[in-house]
Parts: structure tokens; C-alpha cells; sequence
């Protein structure tokens, strides 16, 4: 839940807009005193986007997987996004493509998403999507980014007291980078 309503939560959040904002600074996005009020933009973003989300409960229910929409229909279902770009941009709108339907799991979450695209400002997203990126590869950047990444994650939300040491991180990379 986004809304903070005890000092725990509070805490929580407070932690991860700052977060959010140590990534902006260290991805030289935002000059100094700027790096507050573009997290508070991405965080709300993100409260917005989990307000979309159906329950775990609801989630759990197979029944409501059975929502089949062609892809043709997206875009009067769940005005808001480009689906012919976005379904191109991700493979399924090329010239010889046999797909003509999906299975949506959750068509609310769909259509909330979309008109959220449309509502909200392109330097949220932007800002959004940039957070994002640089946190999924924070563990393979330099050693501010790793140290945020580790600070965050490993300290404040797992209680992990120190990070391992670089050369361990290093082979347990490359393991799971072999497999079996």
C-alpha cells in the first residue's frame, strides 16, 4: 500500500523517495535540489500504476484470465496507450506475425494503465522509466550505484548488514549468467 498510515510505512517510503532520488542524482538526471520533487513525481506515478493492480485475491481467481481481446481491439478497449507502436515495438505487429489476440488477465489494469499514459505528463514517464533502468542495473554499474542499490535493498529493507564482498558478487553473477 502507497498511502503511509503508521511511522513504519512512513519510514518505508520516505527511504524509497529518497532512493529514488540518490538514482536520479547518480544518473546525472537531475541537478542538485531537483532530485526531491522529480521522486515524489516518479512515486506518485508508481502509487498510481499499483492503484491499477487487481488484489492478490482477485489475482488468484484463473476464471478472470478468460478475457480474450484482438490486438485490433486494443486501442477502443484501453484508450490511451499506441498499441499498434507498442504491439510493433515488441515484436507482435510484424508482417508475417500470426498472432491476432491475447489473453488479458487483467482488463482493468490494462485500461487503467492505458488512460494513465495518456493522463499523466511525458517527463514522468520519462523520469519513471529512467529510475527504473538504472535500478535493474545498479548491481552492474559503478560502485555509487551499487552502494545505493545495496543501501536500499540489502540494508534498509532486508536488514542485511554488509555487502559481500566484490569478488563474490562477481562469481555469484556469473553463475547465474552459466545455469546448470
Amino acid at each position: 500500500n502507497y498511502t503511509a498510515t503508521d511511522a513504519t510505512s512512513v519510514a518505508l517510503q520516505a527511504s524509497y523517495r529518497a532512493h529514488i532520488a540518490r538514482l536520479l542524482a547518480l544518473g546525472g538526471l537531475s541537478q542538485p535540489g531537483e532530485s526531491a520533487g522529480r521522486a515524489d513525481r516518479i512515486y506518485a506515478l508508481e502509487a498510481k500504476i499499483a492503484g491499477t493492480h487487481a488484489t492478490r485475491t482477485e489475482s488468484m481467481e484463473v476464471q478472470r484470465a478468460h478475457n480474450r481481446w484482438l490486438l485490433a481491439d486494443f486501442s477502443t478497449k484501453a484508450p490511451g496507450l499506441a498499441w499498434p507502436q507498442f504491439f510493433e515495438g515488441a515484436g507482435l505487429g510484424a508482417k508475417g506475425t500470426k498472432l491476432t489476440d491475447l489473453m488479458v488477465w487483467h482488463p482493468g489494469a490494462v485500461t487503467a494503465i492505458a488512460s494513465l499514459v495518456a493522463s499523466e505528463p511525458l517527463a514522468a514517464w520519462q523520469d519513471y522509466l529512467a529510475v527504473r533502468a538504472i535500478d535493474r542495473a545498479s548491481p552492474l554499474l559503478s560502485k555509487a550505484f551499487v552502494d545505493a542499490e545495496f543501501e536500499f535493498r540489502s540494508k534498509f529493507l532486508s536488514g542485511q548488514p554488509e555487502q559481500r564482498p566484490r569478488w563474490k558478487r562477481g562469481v555469484a553473477l556469473a553463475e547465474g549468467a552459466m545455469g546448470e
